[in-house]
Protein backbone atom coordinates (compact mmCIF):
# COMPACT_ATOMS: atom_id res chain seq x y z
CA UNK A 1 0.00 0.00 0.00
CA UNK A 2 2.84 2.31 1.03
CA UNK A 3 4.78 1.15 -1.92
CA UNK A 4 1.80 2.26 -4.40
CA UNK A 5 1.39 5.76 -3.07
CA UNK A 6 5.37 6.38 -3.72
CA UNK A 7 4.94 5.46 -7.07
CA UNK A 8 2.27 8.23 -7.29
CA UNK A 9 4.11 10.39 -5.99
CA UNK A 10 7.00 10.19 -8.11
CA UNK A 11 6.06 12.58 -11.34
CA UNK A 12 7.88 12.82 -14.60
CA UNK A 13 8.86 16.44 -14.13
CA UNK A 14 10.52 15.30 -10.73
CA UNK A 15 12.54 12.86 -12.32
CA UNK A 16 14.16 14.65 -15.42
CA UNK A 17 15.16 17.46 -12.96
CA UNK A 18 17.28 15.69 -10.53
CA UNK A 19 18.67 13.49 -13.23
CA UNK A 20 19.63 16.70 -15.00
CA UNK A 21 21.06 18.23 -11.72
CA UNK A 22 22.83 15.35 -11.15
CA UNK A 23 24.76 15.51 -14.85
CA UNK A 24 26.07 12.23 -15.87
CA UNK A 25 24.67 9.67 -18.07
CA UNK A 26 21.29 10.36 -16.57
CA UNK A 27 21.70 13.97 -17.84
CA UNK A 28 22.86 12.40 -21.42
CA UNK A 29 19.71 10.16 -21.73
CA UNK A 30 17.14 13.09 -20.67
CA UNK A 31 18.44 15.16 -23.12
CA UNK A 32 18.17 12.23 -25.79
CA UNK A 33 15.28 11.65 -25.08
CA UNK A 34 13.65 14.87 -25.05
CA UNK A 35 15.13 15.09 -28.21
CA UNK A 36 13.25 12.39 -29.81
CA UNK A 37 10.10 13.49 -27.99
CA UNK A 38 10.29 17.11 -28.85
CA UNK A 39 10.30 15.61 -32.87
CA UNK A 40 6.97 13.26 -31.92
CA UNK A 41 9.33 10.11 -32.62
CA UNK A 42 7.83 8.36 -29.22
CA UNK A 43 5.63 8.99 -26.37
CA UNK A 44 6.65 10.66 -23.21
CA UNK A 45 7.63 7.06 -21.09
CA UNK A 46 6.05 6.84 -17.39
CA UNK A 47 7.97 8.01 -14.46
CA UNK A 48 9.04 4.54 -13.03
CA UNK A 49 10.77 4.12 -16.80
CA UNK A 50 12.40 7.19 -16.28
CA UNK A 51 13.53 6.49 -13.10
CA UNK A 52 15.30 2.97 -14.43
CA UNK A 53 16.84 4.60 -17.37
CA UNK A 54 18.18 7.74 -14.77
CA UNK A 55 19.83 5.05 -12.85
CA UNK A 56 20.35 1.59 -15.23
CA UNK A 57 23.06 0.02 -15.46
CA UNK A 58 22.27 -3.01 -17.06
CA UNK A 59 20.32 -3.43 -20.41
CA UNK A 60 16.10 -3.37 -19.74
CA UNK A 61 15.41 -6.14 -22.17
CA UNK A 62 18.69 -9.35 -20.93
CA UNK A 63 19.27 -7.72 -18.00
CA UNK A 64 22.95 -8.88 -18.71
CA UNK A 65 24.86 -6.73 -20.52
CA UNK A 66 25.78 -3.36 -19.06
CA UNK A 67 24.35 0.09 -20.92
CA UNK A 68 25.17 3.23 -19.69
CA UNK A 69 22.66 5.50 -21.46
CA UNK A 70 19.64 5.74 -24.17
CA UNK A 71 20.49 4.94 -27.73
CA UNK A 72 20.69 7.87 -30.10
CA UNK A 73 17.86 7.89 -32.21
CA UNK A 74 16.50 5.22 -30.99
CA UNK A 75 15.69 6.35 -27.39
CA UNK A 76 15.91 2.90 -25.70
CA UNK A 77 18.01 1.65 -23.17
CA UNK A 78 19.35 -1.68 -24.53
CA UNK A 79 22.87 -3.28 -25.41
CA UNK A 80 24.59 -3.26 -28.85
CA UNK A 81 23.47 -7.18 -29.52
CA UNK A 82 19.83 -6.14 -28.34
CA UNK A 83 19.28 -3.48 -30.47
CA UNK A 84 21.26 -5.25 -33.93
CA UNK A 85 20.88 -8.88 -33.24
CA UNK A 86 18.25 -10.48 -31.01
CA UNK A 87 16.43 -9.48 -27.46
CA UNK A 88 15.26 -11.83 -25.40
CA UNK A 89 11.36 -12.04 -24.85
CA UNK A 90 9.58 -12.67 -21.41
CA UNK A 91 6.59 -14.12 -21.09
CA UNK A 92 5.24 -15.40 -17.49
CA UNK A 93 3.06 -18.79 -17.02
CA UNK A 94 0.33 -19.12 -15.47
CA UNK A 95 2.44 -20.07 -12.25
CA UNK A 96 4.11 -17.31 -12.29
CA UNK A 97 7.10 -18.35 -14.14
CA UNK A 98 9.19 -16.74 -15.82
CA UNK A 99 10.53 -17.99 -19.62
CA UNK A 100 12.84 -16.16 -21.82
CA UNK A 101 13.03 -17.19 -25.37
CA UNK A 102 14.68 -15.58 -28.08
CA UNK A 103 13.56 -12.92 -30.26
CA UNK A 104 14.14 -10.78 -33.06
CA UNK A 105 16.41 -7.55 -32.39
CA UNK A 106 14.76 -4.41 -31.99
CA UNK A 107 16.26 -2.75 -35.08
CA UNK A 108 15.95 -3.87 -38.27
CA UNK A 109 19.46 -2.49 -40.51
CA UNK A 110 19.49 -1.53 -43.64
CA UNK A 111 22.83 -1.32 -45.38
CA UNK A 112 23.35 1.23 -47.90
CA UNK A 113 25.16 -1.18 -50.23
CA UNK A 114 22.56 -2.73 -50.86
CA UNK A 115 21.51 -1.96 -54.93
CA UNK A 116 17.77 -2.00 -54.06
CA UNK A 117 18.63 1.49 -51.98
CA UNK A 118 21.26 2.35 -54.28
CA UNK A 119 18.36 2.45 -56.84
CA UNK A 120 15.44 4.33 -54.79
CA UNK A 121 17.84 6.10 -52.35
CA UNK A 122 15.43 9.16 -52.68
CA UNK A 123 12.64 7.08 -51.08
CA UNK A 124 14.38 5.32 -48.68
CA UNK A 125 16.28 8.88 -47.67
CA UNK A 126 12.86 10.25 -47.29
CA UNK A 127 11.71 7.87 -44.93
CA UNK A 128 14.92 7.84 -43.09
CA UNK A 129 15.02 11.32 -42.28
CA UNK A 130 11.56 12.34 -41.60
CA UNK A 131 11.66 13.18 -37.81
CA UNK A 132 9.26 10.87 -36.54
CA UNK A 133 11.33 7.27 -37.75
CA UNK A 134 13.40 6.74 -35.09
CA UNK A 135 16.87 5.79 -37.24
CA UNK A 136 20.31 5.89 -36.39
CA UNK A 137 23.17 5.52 -39.14
CA UNK A 138 26.16 3.47 -37.95
CA UNK A 139 28.82 2.67 -40.17
CA UNK A 140 27.11 1.77 -43.62
CA UNK A 141 23.73 0.87 -42.05
CA UNK A 142 20.91 2.40 -40.58
CA UNK A 143 19.11 0.91 -38.03
CA UNK A 144 15.45 1.77 -37.64
CA UNK A 145 13.46 0.50 -34.87
CA UNK A 146 11.71 -2.27 -35.48
CA UNK A 147 9.47 -3.10 -32.48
Amino acid sequence: MYYNRLLNAVTTPMVVRSSMIHGGLGKKSMEELHVLMSKHSMHVPSPLRLLRIANGKRCEFCVKSKCNHVRPGIGVFACWDCVTKSCPVRSVDEDGTVTLTRGSSLTKAWKTSWSRYRHNMMKYSTIFDHSRVGVKKYSKSEYVLYI
